[in-house]
């Protein structure tokens, strides 16, 4: 008989599930000085505060923002945490909270 696998109550394979250390996670800014066209159809990584401690998931950069280094893009992930937004929510952001690209 083979291994059971773990498996949770969230929509989200347990292999996106990661727990990182505070002094270990990803911090905001090293995407500033980036031309904004450069995330257009792009994934970014955001930093989402919430009650339980910050949420990191993916955004699909839709459009450049009027202010010259804000982007809009849409929730790709499914959150763990109450960050606000849920999977396929309208998000708006500065260049400046970017912590990875794909």
């Amino acid at each position: 008989m083979g291994k059971k696998i773990a498996t949770n109550d969230f929509k989200e394979p347990l292999c996106n599930i990661r727990v990182l250390h505070k002094d270990c996670a990803p911090e905001p800014g090293k995407y500033v000085g980036k031309k904004p066209e450069e995330f257009l159809n792009k994934f970014v990584k955001l930093k989402f505060p919430s009650p339980q401690g910050p949420e990191y998931m993916w955004v699909i950069v839709n459009a450049i923002g009027t202010q010259g280094t804000d982007l809009e893009g849409t929730l790709d992930n499914d959150p763990i945490y109450d960050v606000g937004f849920e999977c396929g929510d309208y998000i708006g952001f500065d260049i400046s909270e970017i912590v990875d690209i794909e």
